[in-house]
């Protein structure tokens, strides 16, 4: 049985199949305290809102145990890859500090891969929190969606217990089933055509594989969710 809590959790697939739904809709619902890394404002509602890492840190302060860091406009253009990394490796160091928390990061190759670039490289501090902030008594589990599995195939997925995995172009489900153990023709065709909000789910340390799907809620309003 796979504590989500302080799981490492990759969930990957092409654009508007499900990822971020999944993590929405399946995955907040099992986990306490969480701070989401938003680039794209996708988590809007589902906790408090946060830019900065100094509100950041207030926040925390305030005893708000569900917390959305939306990156400012700014930081997401392609020219300030350099300046978002940094921001994020700041967060990363306020989480390395706390204990009994999950971090999710949305489209993680916003931090992993610099634009223009084939090569994903790991966030310093994120490679410390993956590695060791697991168990007690830190606790810390780490959630990341992914486009492509190979901008979070850096020192991720041999912590990972479980990869979610929607539909993929051919390159990619080739790349996912390889670095899974289950490369067969069969297994790629499948991952190639999974419908919209079903994904394949494997279990890495018992190499169980299930099939799952899920539909469509709305976010809620800020107002729907209670911060503890």
């Amino acid at each position: 049985m796979v504590n989500l809590r302080t799981a490492r959790i990759v969930v990957t697939g092409r654009t508007q199949t499900g990822k971020t739904s999944l993590v929405r809709c399946s995955l907040l619902g099992e986990l306490g305290s969480y701070i989401i890394y938003d680039p794209d404002y996708q988590f809007t509602g589902y906790g408090y809102p946060v830019d900065i890492v100094p509100d950041l840190i207030e926040a925390i302060r305030k005893g708000e145990r569900q917390i959305i860091f939306q990156v400012r406009d700014v930081l997401m253009r392609g020219d300030m890859w350099d300046g978002r990394r940094e921001e994020f490796e700041m967060l990363c160091q306020v989480v390395n500090r706390l204990k009994n928390v999950t971090l999710i990061i949305d489209e993680v190759a916003e931090v992993t891969r610099r634009p223009g670039t084939k090569a994903a490289t790991m966030p310093p501090t994120l490679g410390l929190i993956i590695r060791r902030r697991m168990k007690a008594p830190h606790n810390i589990g780490v959630i990341v969606t992914t486009q492509r599995m190979k901008d979070a195939d850096v020192d991720f997925l041999t912590q990972a217990q479980l990869t979610y995995t929607f539909q993929q172009n051919a390159s990619d489900a080739k790349y996912v089933a390889e670095k899974l153990g289950i490369d067969t023709k069969e297994m790629r065709e499948v991952i190639m055509s999974l419908p919209d909000y079903n994904f394949l789910k494997y279990n890495h340390k018992n190499g169980d594989i299930s099939r799952g799907d899920f539909g469509w809620v709305e976010p809620p309003t800020n107002g729907q969710l209670k911060h503890l």
